[in-house]
């Protein structure tokens, strides 16, 4: 049985360093490209991508690429921790022609230590998502969902994704794998408990489209802004909103500004961990994965937050993936 399995988009991420972000904005505005949303995401159309990318590959530094999702991110960080763990999405087997180095089969290669078996792979290209970060490590992203908005309920295995501590559910672009979410929730097992992070993606679609996945919940991770996009209240209230529908805990994360951990028992707050900040991209999910490692443990809520704020201090070190902590680094991090 996997202790974690997550369930959302699995992208690639290509990272390119931006010395001026205003600037590149207008130059992608000018080649008739919508801008960048600074320190957001919004979604890409598929045949602008080729044009799109060449245009960024001139005029900004690219950094590297990595697997990404945050669904994946999640369990990748959680097998780095010890934990069983398995992801269910899909992914494509065609390549980027701008980027001939990158394997068709790295995004299966990189969840390194993760169960794969839920992954399904068909002909076509996987998710991109373009990552530009500025000096001070802010990230702003374009999706192109590719493979990932044409999942359904019907190539999913329900014996697999039903044999797990946690399943982690993560946004999609698409209506067709949200609905499949939908189904999935309706029917899991009571022993099985269902965390989410809704991301802008599902917080935009409002507390009355994701109802039927949030009474189901145990635990809910979000930012405020989120929160408040969800819920359309200040985050207090919509801290008190959420937890009526019936999930167990919600954790606000407020990145420097630590966390929020809403429970039945009150409101405790987590400080964050002193960090260097390189690329903040997926220190969310890091924060996620040691949660609910921290939950498995049988731990109590202020020392769940406590590792989940250390682990995602430590991701911020490195782009992507690069440095997603052990659990021993957790443990030695700073006080």
């Amino acid at each position: 049985m996997k202790e974690i399995i997550g369930f959302g988009a699995v992208n690639l991420d290509l990272f390119f360093q931006v010395s001026k972000f205003t600037r590149l904005n207008k130059k992608i505005v000018a080649q008739g490209f919508a801008p960048f949303i600074y320190g957001g995401e919004d979604r890409g159309e598929a045949n602008e991508l080729s044009a799109l990318l060449k245009l960024i590959m001139q005029e900004a530094e690219f950094k590297g690429y990595s697997g990404g999702g945050s669904a994946a991110n999640v369990v990748l960080a959680g097998a780095r921790m010890g934990l069983k763990t398995g992801i269910v999405g899909k992914i494509g087997c065609q390549q980027i022609s701008q980027l001939p180095d990158i394997r068709s089969d790295f995004l299966k290669n990189s969840l390194k230590g993760v169960d794969t078996t839920g992954l399904i792979v068909k002909d076509g290209l996987s998710g991109i998502c373009l990552c530009l970060i500025d000096e001070s490590g802010e990230r702003s992203l374009r999706v192109f969902p590719h493979i990932n908005d044409t999942l359904t309920f019907e190539e999913i295995d329900l014996s697999y994704i039903n044999n797990c501590h946690f399943l982690h559910l993560t946004s999609f672009w698409g209506d067709s794998p949200y609905q499949a979410q939908i189904r999935i929730v309706q029917q899991l097992p009571e022993e099985v408990k269902l965390s989410i992070d809704p991301g802008n993606l599902y917080a935009n679609r409002g507390l009355k489209v994701l109802k039927p996945i949030i009474r189901h919940c145990f635990a809910i991770f979000v930012t405020r802004d989120e929160l408040e996009l969800l819920t359309k209240c200040p985050f207090d209230q919509g801290c008190k909103l959420l937890l009526e529908l019936g999930p167990k805990i919600l954790v606000l994360k407020m990145g420097s500004d630590g966390s929020l951990i809403y429970s039945e028992d009150g409101k405790r707050k987590i400080e964050a961990q002193p960090a260097s900040s390189l690329d903040s991209t997926g220190a969310g999910d890091v924060y996620a994965a040691a949660f609910i490692y921290g939950l498995i443990e049988g731990k109590s809520l202020t020392e769940c937050g406590k590792m989940a704020s250390k682990a995602a201090a430590i991701s911020l070190s490195a782009l992507g993936r690069r440095h997603y902590p052990t659990k021993k680094e957790i443990l030695n991090y700073i006080k």
